[in-house]
């Protein structure tokens, strides 16, 4: 046999077992609540966004591809899914400008879906900044969150939209959605976020996170419910490689009907 000839072989065995490992890696997009696979198309109900009142919320595009998927695993509570349909991961990846469809689920029925909007972002760098979101009875946890004017400007709200949005009050209240006293500890999770159908790209970060609601202004079609999503996250890997990085994320969502929401 020819080096020629040895070489040929070597290669086309090569090529073969590459041929082989494609055909038998697996779609990690599946079994997930609504249907949804990445690349999947997440049909939402405009209307209920163009109709609020004095809300945060931008209306989003009717149909919106899902570009990624993450499941939040919970300390002690592992019978509750909590699922992320991502339809935009930001400009860098890491979260800075996200939205998605956030999926409530008990055993394998779906419980209720949120669509959240990105806000803005705040890097804590010192410890003393840190530790009103670590749980340690004071900050992220209290009863009441108060969104004044200089956190509605990082929005970039101009002066005339604040004073539309604020009217006669100083800023926009809003009241803790876990029952409980004066202070309820953040929730605990670990996010792990998959960005291709073989989650061989993704995020892994944990957060503490808590959830805030506000009653919308009435409008003749009665009152909605806006809710304030604040979550302080350790990114531990993106793509697998270390990306160590502390931010603070404050994302605004509406509750939507199950029967609204399609996916494709």
């Amino acid at each position: 046999m020819s080096i020629f000839e040895l070489g040929r072989r070597i290669l086309d065995k090569k090529l073969d077992a590459h041929a082989q490992a494609a055909v038998k890696a697996e779609r990690e997009d599946k079994g997930l609540p609504l249907g949804a696979r990445i690349g999947s198309l997440l049909e939402l109900p405009v209307a209920d966004f163009a109709l609020l009142n004095k809300s945060l919320m931008r209306v989003p595009a009717k149909q919106q591809q899902v570009v990624a998927l993450s499941r939040l695993h919970l300390d002690e509570a592992e019978d509750i899914g909590l699922y992320r349909l991502y339809t935009d991961c930001g400009s860098d990846r890491a979260g800075d400008g996200a939205s998605f469809l956030q999926v409530l689920t008990s055993g394998s029925e779906v419980q209720e879906a949120t669509y959240y909007q990105f806000l803005f972002r705040s890097i804590p760098v010192t410890e003393e900044e840190q530790a009103p979101y670590l749980g340690e009875g004071f900050g992220l946890g209290e009863q009441l969150y108060s969104m004044a004017d200089d956190q509605l400007e990082l929005i970039g709200l101009d002066s005339s939209q604040i004073e539309n949005l604020l009217g006669d009050a100083e800023a926009l209240d809003f009241v803790r959605d876990t029952p409980g006293g004066d202070y309820v500890p953040p929730i605990l999770a670990t996010e792990n976020r998959i960005d291709d159908q073989f989650g061989d790209k993704g995020l892994s970060q944990t957060i503490r996170f808590m959830q805030y609601m506000r009653v919308l202004p009435e409008d003749g079609l009665g009152s909605k419910e806006e809710r304030l999503l604040i979550s302080f996250s350790v990114v531990d890997s993106l793509d697998g490689q270390k990306a160590p990085m502390v931010h603070i994320d404050f994302m605004i969502g509406i509750p939507l009907s199950l029967s609204k929401i399609k996916v494709y």
